[in-house]
């Protein structure tokens, strides 16, 4: 992993730090724009670390080098711009191993009514991104370092929908997407090398690696497996019933 890059172990012990922004109401902000606790004091000095746990709805996440600061908007999906905002949503920056990192959540509190949040966020450059989430689309686009995104089923049963993911030129690290409902999209650089194994239990597996050197391919319907371009970083990609595409260079 390059420096300045947050690892999955990283990310997972940030998963602490967003059991304490959920575990008090008193934190919540009740308006379209959340503001991010601790960017007033926090120098910039390199790309974040994004972690976000999005109870219910769907997540974007975009790469905007002309920021200078992160910025992050959450809403509940609704019929009147009253019903929009969020019951529950926090976010803060701190470090983890040194490195800076973004935390977004939301929640709905016990005994409130259950709302389908949409969090945007946008960054001046991502060293990793993880996102839990359910029931929604998952838009991530120009990040690179390590990338662990789960779209999981809802409380109520509901599956995530799309998930699309686009990695940005000169990005190391594993790569983890899971869906146990919904399509995967990930596009990748020509260059990006690592060990692929891409599967869908009932969908359709597609690779477009035309571009990229490809060794000892495994290819069914379902499933794709190889190395590509050399590297020994896993990019792993596991749908339920959805396709699964992935396309380098494209």
């Amino acid at each position: 992993m390059k420096t300045g890059q947050i690892s999955f172990v990283s990310l997972l012990l940030s998963g602490l730090v967003l059991s304490t922004l959920l575990g008090g109401c008193g934190a919540a902000q009740r308006s379209h724009q959340v503001p991010v606790t601790g960017a007033e004091t926090f120098v910039q000095e390199g790309p974040l670390g994004i972690d976000v746990h999005n109870a219910f709805g769907s997540v974007f996440i975009e790469v905007d080098e002309a920021l200078t600061s992160p910025l992050v908007w959450v809403w509940a999906k609704a019929d009147t711009a009253e019903k929009s905002k969020p019951t529950w949503a926090a976010a803060s920056l701190d470090r983890t191993d040194g490195l800076p990192v973004l935390r977004v959540a939301t929640e709905n509190p016990e005994g409130s009514v259950a709302q389908e949040y949409v969090v945007r966020i946008r960054v001046p450059g991502c060293a990793g991104v993880r996102v839990r989430n359910s029931g929604g689309t998952v838009r991530v686009t120009g990040v690179k370092g390590a990338v662990d995104i789960s779209n999981e089923l809802s409380a109520s049963g509901r599956g995530g929908q799309a998930m699309y993911v686009q990695v940005s030129e000169g990005s190391t690290g594993p790569i983890m997407l899971n869906a146990p409902l919904g399509t995967i999209e990930l596009r990748l650089p020509a260059s990006q090398a690592g060990v692929v194994s891409a599967g869908s239990e009932s969908g359709r597996v597609t690779v477009d690696a035309a571009t990229a050197s490809v060794l000892l391919p495994k290819v069914t319907t379902n499933r794709w497996e190889a190395t590509v371009n050399g590297g020994t970083e896993p990019i792993t990609l596991r749908a339920g019933s959805g396709d699964v595409k992935v396309l380098f260079g494209r």
